[in-house]
Order: C-alpha cells, then sequence, then structure tokens
C-alpha cells in the first residue's frame, strides 16, 4: 500500500515534465518505490503454492496415500487427493501438499531414478503478487506504454527481471 502510495507520488511529479527518460524513470523506481516494496522481504519465505507435486499414472483402486508411502514412506502432508475426473480408463493425477521442502525435492529426485512406480511431477501455479504488478505498472509508465502491453515485453525491452527471481540483496541496474 505505501509503495501503491510513492508510485502515484512519482507519477504525479514525473506527469509536470513532458521529456523524462527511461533511464530516470528506472532510477527512480529503483531508489523511491523498491526500497519501501521490497521492505522486510528477506522473512517473507517462500510462496505457499511451492510444495505441491502431482503423482501420475497411479491406477484408481490403489488409494492416494498408499502411491505416496509407496514412493517416501517418511514423507509428511498437509493433503493428498485425487484431482479432476476420470477420462476414458485414465487415472486422475494425485495432487500432494508436501509439509518440508527437502521432502518435495527427495520425492521429485526419485523420480529420475528407475525405482519410482509412478511418475512425479512439480506441481506449477503462476501467482501475480503486488509486488509483481507494482514493478510491471512502473515498466510500463517509463516506457510509456498502455496496460495491456505484455508484461515480458517490457521487462525484456528494459533488460530486467520479475521482482521475485531478482537477487533482492540489491536493486537490479537497468542499463
Amino acid at each position: 500500500m505505501k509503495s501503491r502510495r510513492a508510485l502515484y507520488s512519482l507519477k504525479k511529479a514525473l506527469s509536470t515534465s513532458s521529456n523524462v527518460s527511461v533511464k530516470l524513470s528506472m532510477s527512480l523506481y529503483d531508489k523511491q518505490i523498491s526500497p519501501i516494496l521490497l521492505y522486510g522481504c528477506p522473512v517473507w519465505g517462500s510462496p505457499s503454492c511451492t510444495n505441491y507435486i502431482y503423482i501420475d499414472d497411479v491406477p484408481e483402486n490403489v488409494s492416494p496415500h498408499a502411491a505416496l508411502r509407496s514412493l517416501d514412506d517418511k514423507c509428511k502432508v498437509h493433503f493428498c487427493k485425487r484431482i479432476g475426473k476420470i477420462k476414458e480408463g485414465n487415472a486422475r493425477p494425485i495432487l500432494v501438499n508436501v509439509v518440508d521442502t527437502e521432502d518435495k525435492y527427495r520425492i521429485l529426485g526419485r523420480n529420475a531414478s528407475l525405482t519410482a512406480p509412478y511418475k512425479i511431477r512439480n506441481y506449477v501455479k503462476e501467482q501475480v503478487y503486488e509486488y509483481e504488478n507494482i514493478h510491471n505498472e512502473v515498466c510500463k509508465y517509463a516506457l510509456n506504454v498502455n496496460k495491456f502491453v505484455s508484461n515480458t515485453a517490457c521487462r525484456l525491452e528494459l533488460g530486467c527481471y520479475p521482482v521475485h527471481i531478482t537477487d533482492l540483496g540489491h536493486y537490479g541496474k537497468w542499463f
């Protein structure tokens, strides 16, 4: 909320000048908005959706918990259930929410081995966080494009990365 207010103030200040360079706009973002936006980021932790995995090719007559135990009997989970609808004899995938990230990577590591009885894949859910929205808004404002332009294209044009994969210890170099 505070970074959104700072962005509004910055836009208001820059609107009085008709010729603001992209470099200046991004420099102002780095110095005025980014510190507010990323305050406390080392303690945010990883998003809660990162500990999900799918187990595929498990016959319908095998319970989800039995399939998981056959992969790793020490793994602690929040839940383990089949998802989706049955399609022409194909088994539904099992979605597992693993408690510990180390358990998740141990199970995914078994996918490479020939001893794994079922196919395991990582669950990837794209989430857009408010800090990414603010960063995208700044990029589009700096390039003077409308809000419907691709976020990826704007970041590519500026040579920057999404906030969640940059080194949050120092604020990125734009040029």
